[in-house]
């Protein structure tokens, strides 16, 4: 669709716009692997977090169990 748009007339045109679509399809690639990356990262904050709360609350067993409700929801 981009060579279509642009409509290179010379072969350095061709070319360019060539590299310009690699570069589009890697710069899609890129913000891909960072948000599962960040995603990941959220999952094991968020997982660590509740961990922490059940820790804090193993005197309390309602607390406890509502503490991993809570922490699986935000996980999912």
């Amino acid at each position: 669709m981009m060579i279509d748009d642009i409509q290179p007339q010379t072969n350095i045109e061709q070319r360019w716009t060539l590299d310009l679509v690699e570069l589009s399809w890697e710069i899609l690639r890129y913000r891909r692997l960072k948000k599962r990356i960040l995603d990941a990262g959220r999952v094991a904050a968020k997982r660590s977090c509740g961990d922490r709360i059940v820790r804090d609350a193993e005197a309390m067993p309602t607390v406890q169990i509502q503490a991993s409700l809570a922490a699986a929801e935000m996980a999912r």
